[in-house]
């Protein structure tokens, strides 16, 4: 049999399987109850919720400003939610979202900036590192603001490199700072540190802009010997405000 024959026959093959298996995935997917209808908050008395816990800096202020605007409430109840250490909310903040806009991703970024600017290291840190899963968007605007090299560690998402989680070029005496939006799911956050201490990198320290308090991740990065350093902190109470809120088209329901 002509060789070339063969190779084609067998890529139509694996095609062909590959197809099916992914109509039998998206078929399993819509059969499943797993999406759940979410709508945002109105963002005026969120906005005042998030105020009432105290503001600071310009930057804070900025960033409050747009948080308020990215609150979701789920309208089926409590939902499972969380890369790995899974927890489930009512109340989901989208600073994912926020961040594909330019204007709010530098707002964003400048909270978090402000703060590693204002922290006293033991050594200056040399690298920028952010979950793949996470919110690179917002990571690398601020290694852009600091002129820092951004790394992106696969903390979940499997490595295609050679089984490497750690993208981009990272030396064995690095010092690197792990950036995220919200800190709620520690594991995902641990994952990050593991890997680059693999490579030999020190990292003592980890900054978002957001820290959900109904979360564990400052307790899982402690037991890692890290700091979590968050801009904002919302505690469980707030949190449970903010879920109470009426939603964003309230006034057009009524």
């Amino acid at each position: 049999m002509d060789p070339n024959l063969a190779i084609g026959a067998g890529s139509l093959l694996a095609t062909v399987v590959g197809t099916v298996a992914a109509v039998v995935a998206v078929r399993r997917q819509g059969d499943s109850r797993s999406i759940h209808i979410v709508g945002a908050v109105d963002s005026r008395p969120a906005l005042r919720v998030l105020r009432r816990r105290g503001t600071g800096s310009k930057s804070k202020d900025a960033a409050i400003r747009v948080l308020a605007k990215f609150v979701f409430v789920s309208h089926e109840g409590r939902v499972v939610v969380g890369a790995l250490d899974q927890f489930d909310i009512t109340l989901f903040l989208d600073l994912f979202s926020a961040a594909t806009v330019l204007v709010y991703r530098r707002v964003l970024a400048r909270v978090v900036v402000d703060q590693i600017r204002g922290t006293r290291f033991h050594e200056t840190p040399t690298h920028i590192a952010v979950p793949k899963e996470g919110n690179v968007l917002l990571a690398a605007e601020v290694a852009r603001q600091l002129k820092l090299p951004i790394l992106v560690v696969r903390a979940i998402v499997p490595a295609i490199r050679f089984g490497d989680p750690v993208e981009g070029p990272i030396a064995a005496s690095a010092c690197v700072i792990v950036v995220d939006d919200i800190a709620s799911d520690g594991e995902l956050l641990v994952r990050t540190v593991a890997a680059l201490r693999a490579h030999g990198a020190r990292v003592a320290n980890c900054f978002c802009a957001v820290e959900r308090m109904d979360g564990n991740s400052r307790e899982r990065l402690l037991q890692r010997n890290v700091s979590l350093h968050a801009s904002i902190q919302l505690d469980e109470g707030t949190l449970r405000e903010l879920a109470d809120l009426p939603p964003e088209d309230a006034q057009l329901q009524d």
